[in-house]
């Protein structure tokens, strides 16, 4: 992994607008957008495919979709409230937010939700 972020300058990534996976009316996600700097986030992220497929991990079927999870809606959550807020929210900026390191995760599903433990830290240096 510290041979995939090597070179890769840290950069600042802005936080706006706000929608649901797999789609608004049957929300599983709500999650904020990338807008300036989704380039080098997605570059970024094709780093780390390449190198996690050249270690043996079967390669992600899913296109990348940069996002920050806001929550996740439990089955038969989604509300009319839920979806009007998301909606509503769908145009906001929230700000800048600067990108230092890449933080490797084991992910632990629970019954009550994920577990994400940390387990090293590659710092942007380039």
């Amino acid at each position: 992994m510290a041979e995939a972020v090597a070179g890769v300058a840290p950069f600042t990534l802005a936080v706006a607008g706000v929608g649901a996976f797999p789609r608004p009316d049957a929300a599983r996600v709500i999650w904020a957008g990338c807008g300036d700097g989704r380039e080098a986030l997605v570059a970024l992220a094709e780093r780390v495919e390449r190198a996690l497929v050249a270690a043996g991990f079967p390669p992600e079927p899913r296109p990348f979709s940069p996002h920050l999870t806001l929550g996740r809606v439990a089955q038969g959550g989604l509300t009319r409230d839920l979806a009007a807020a998301v909606a509503a929210a769908r145009d906001r900026a929230f700000g800048t937010l600067p990108v230092r390191t890449v933080v490797l995760y084991r992910s632990d599903l629970r019954p009550d939700g994920p577990i994400y433990t940390p387990l090293a830290t590659f710092p942007l240096e380039g």
